[in-house]
């Protein structure tokens, strides 16, 4: 079945590279520093207990808030206050693949976990109008993180586009947020990085998406 609509995540996935990696590598010890300064004890026990979490609930550190009883409102600020200019430049590959898609009849869609203004921020930077999108999802301010590695996002998609789920492709870098709640909703999915041992299709890098998708519409035919 033709794909329709293309959701990206963007951290790590439509915005990437080593410049990208840098600022994102800030936020594990952000993370530290902010749940350390909620709960009063030193950022040292502080990663402790993010890593446990970390452990637990596969990557996912800011669930050491949630066990505290400390809300995720200063989490959200502690991210908004980083200033991605410093790390993320203009991206003429991917700004060229989006445009071109879009121009070849995809829908597309961009998907965070993250604030979503910093993620407006972000794309920004990258020179990515989020007008492109005709979806803009993310973590809005005292809402809940909309991914949260659960499929219910994805539930919501695709009775909101009214499409079946074979229709969309979900690109991502994280197997536990992106690729296995979307695949168990039934959408095609595409993990992008890591080293390819997955069991799903692999890209290295979104800027091979374009002959992913050439052979995935050969193979419909």
């Amino acid at each position: 079945m033709k794909i329709k609509l293309i959701l990206f995540d963007i951290d790590n996935t439509l915005i990437y590279g080593e410049s990208a990696s840098r600022y994102y590598r800030q936020y594990p010890p952000l993370l530290e520093k902010t749940l350390a300064s909620c709960l009063g004890i030193s950022v040292p026990e502080a990663k402790r207990i993010a890593d446990k979490h970390r452990k637990i609930f596969n990557g996912r550190g800011e669930k050491s808030f949630e066990t505290y009883g400390v809300g995720l409102s200063e989490w959200y600020e502690s991210i908004c206050s980083l200033d991605p200019r410093a790390f993320i430049g203009e991206m003429p590959q991917v700004q060229f693949l989006l445009r071109f898609l879009k121009e070849s009849g995809y829908e597309l869609g961009a998907i965070t976990d993250g604030p979503i203004e910093q993620a407006a921020r972000i794309l920004s930077c990258a020179g990515i109008d989020e007008s492109i999108f005709s979806l803009f999802i993310g973590w809005t301010r005292g809402g809940i993180m909309p991914k949260g590695g659960e499929e219910q996002i994805f539930k919501k998609i695709i009775a909101k586009k009214k499409l079946k789920p074979e229709e969309i492709l979900m690109v991502g870098d994280s197997i536990n947020t992106d690729i296995l709640p979307a695949r168990q909703c039934g959408m095609n999915v595409l993990h992008v990085g890591g080293n390819g041992t997955s069991e799903f299709p692999y890209i290295p890098s979104v800027e091979e998406l374009l002959k992913y998708l050439e052979t995935h519409e050969q193979n419909e035919k």
